[in-house]
């Protein structure tokens, strides 16, 4: 029945009482239940027999002794224990900030050759010892570590761990791009907004403008979210078009149809920032067409579509492909399109091993565009309905 104990805690009322039989425990008994807390609510017996330098059987000893008292819990293997409440933690912790300091200083490099233990309990009892310059390379594996396992917001804690040992880009933007897949939005669009004018390269640059875009967008500023995509396809010294007539629309339409279904690009063709403008400009074209400017949605649709085949061949183009199908499955004829594109975009993500959730993702939204249909015969109402929506 002591299983899952470790995750439940007595009420604040009854932790309150039980600090009270700490004493009984002993000098010795009461130091090492010290060290436990600085380890944290929950600590391996293994961890605290390294960072006392007792036996362990004298650890065990003074921590059945807490138990009896109900101060902790153990697991059904005896190995990791918690403390009954965060209240018995704190009234075990010393009072003085140096005192405190240094015990995780001890817990921290007790820590390096445990391995059970985790970059990140590493990385949080460096910070908590104020040794920043120690925190810094635990901190980042932490991050990389969360982020593998989805926990965005764990992620961007970890690296703003390290950032306290100085001011780093890329840091900088990861974290940025962990609050904002953390759903902390305006969090993250602060960030980028301060680290845009740091950014080492255009690239790097027009990689914030394009993440302000689209998190403007998820916050329904559709001005300030064409403004950010717009100063990206600058940055990457992209063409802007801020009225396409109607007769460059359709010229690009007749190209696409001509060409057919869409094809990779040539390897030596590759150019990485080409996927990102072909992003740019494809996202312009999203936001465009939901709001209503057909026209400029359209091109910005063509353009992007250019873009990303002179860019990345695997499995982000086939994503992109996805997605810009999705976007063109509204306006009018390019329907005729994009059933093509959807089914050869997932065709080259599950071909290049796309991550699963992106697999999925792309799969959802090509849909409504796969059920479409390609026969030429739909083609001439879907014109008439394009001429009308463009004019």
């Amino acid at each position: 029945w002591m299983e899952g104990m470790q995750d439940f805690q007595v009420s604040e009322k009854v932790a309150r009482g039980l600090t009270a039989s700490i004493a009984s425990l002993g000098s010795e008994g009461e130091g090492l239940l010290r060290q436990g807390a600085v380890l944290g609510r929950r600590f391996r017996l293994a961890s605290l027999v390294r960072l006392s330098g007792a036996s362990p059987a004298q650890v065990l000893d003074s921590l059945q002794k807490a138990r009896r008292h109900k101060l902790l819990w153990a697991d059904r293997s005896g190995r990791s224990f918690s403390l009954a409440h965060d209240h018995i933690r704190d009234s075990l912790l010393p009072q003085d900030p140096e005192a405190l300091k240094r015990l995780h200083g001890q817990a921290a490099r007790a820590l390096l050759d445990d391995a059970q233990a985790t970059d990140w309990e590493r990385a949080y009892h460096f910070r908590a010892a104020g040794e920043i310059f120690e925190t810094r390379p635990y901190a980042l594996k932490a991050a990389e570590q969360a982020r593998a396992q989805l926990q965005f917001s764990r992620a961007a804690e970890a690296c703003s761990w390290a950032l306290q040992s100085g001011f780093d880009w890329q840091v900088s933007f990861t974290r940025a791009e962990m609050l904002s897949r953390a759903g902390q939005t305006l969090e993250a669009l602060d960030l980028f907004q301060r680290i845009v004018p740091q950014a080492p390269s255009s690239v790097a640059q027009a990689e914030c403008f394009k993440s302000l875009g689209e998190l403007s967008l998820s916050l329904s500023q559709v001005k300030e979210s064409i403004h950010f995509l717009e100063q990206g396809i600058v940055c990457l010294k992209g063409r802007l078009e801020a009225n396409p007539g109607l007769g460059k629309v359709l010229s690009m339409l007749a190209k696409r149809i001509a060409r057919g279904q869409p094809k990779p690009p040539r390897p030596q063709a590759v150019r990485p920032e080409s996927a990102l403008l072909g992003q740019l400009y494809s996202t312009l074209g999203h936001v465009y067409g939901h709001h209503g400017r057909y026209r400029p949605g359209l091109y910005y649709h063509f353009v992007a579509l250019d873009w990303c085949e002179r860019g990345d061949a695997g499995a982000e183009l086939g994503f992109q492909w996805c997605f810009d199908s999705s976007t063109a499955s509204y306006l009018g004829p390019s329907r005729h399109l994009a059933g093509g594109y959807a089914h050869q975009g997932l065709q080259l993500m599950e071909d290049h091993g796309a991550d699963p959730r992106l697999l999925s993702l792309a799969n959802s939204r090509t849909v409504p565009c796969r059920l479409f249909s390609e026969s030429s015969e739909t083609l001439l109402p879907l014109l008439k309905e394009l001429l009308g929506n463009l004019r």
